[in-house]
């Protein structure tokens, strides 16, 4: 896939994000600001990308590129 910048996002990117210094966790865009994610155990949640807490732990946006 194709490594994205955060101002290029399109719905159907992948977020990959950290916690503590790991790559633990994926987002899809649903458009150009909001993602949809689930942790164990808890119900899937829409947030915001530019939400601060989100924002620092972005480390790549991918996108699927056909071949």
């Amino acid at each position: 896939g194709l490594n994205t910048r955060a101002r290029d996002v399109l719905a159907g990117d992948v977020i990959h994000m950290k916690h503590a210094k790991h790559l633990v966790h994926v987002g899809l865009m649903l458009d150009t600001r909001h993602f949809i994610h689930v942790a164990v155990g808890q119900d899937s949640v829409i947030e915001r990308i530019d939400n601060s807490v989100w924002r620092s732990r972005i480390q790549g946006l991918y996108r699927w590129t056909k071949r």
